[in-house]
């Protein structure tokens, strides 16, 4: 115990001569937890929470090729219609287009995204 308050006195008259750098030091801390906290909360919400649906791990996602970059699927509604009339290993399909638009009216013109779902 006598170390321990010996540490201690000794980290409060560093503190003493150099508060600029103590402020520093408790800054970047916080600065580090609280960016490991939002972190994990983004995780965690995303990740870890199974998704609101029921029989969550039964839902998949279908798709023929690639987007010219490389990063998605792309199908055609021709492809989504085949699939519903001869499907006989889902109980249900669904599809959506992401779209841009313009919102117009009081003020400047505003590009919107959004998503058109289908009702299945």
């Amino acid at each position: 115990m006598a170390s321990f308050l010996h540490e201690l006195r000794l980290a409060a008259r560093t503190v003493q001569r150099r508060p600029l750098t103590s402020c520093l030091v408790v800054v970047m801390l916080a600065l580090g937890l609280g960016l490991n906290t939002a972190l994990f909360a983004v995780v965690e919400s995303v990740l870890l929470r199974p998704m609101p649906y029921d029989e969550a791990d039964r839902v998949v996602m279908l798709w023929t090729g690639r987007s010219p970059d490389g990063t998605g699927g792309v199908n055609s509604y021709p492809d989504y219609a085949d699939w519903a009339r001869s499907s006989r290993s889902f109980s249900a399909l669904a599809t959506y287009n992401i779209s841009f638009g313009t919102l117009t009216g009081a003020g400047d013109p505003e590009e919107i995204y959004g998503t058109v779902v289908s009702s299945e």
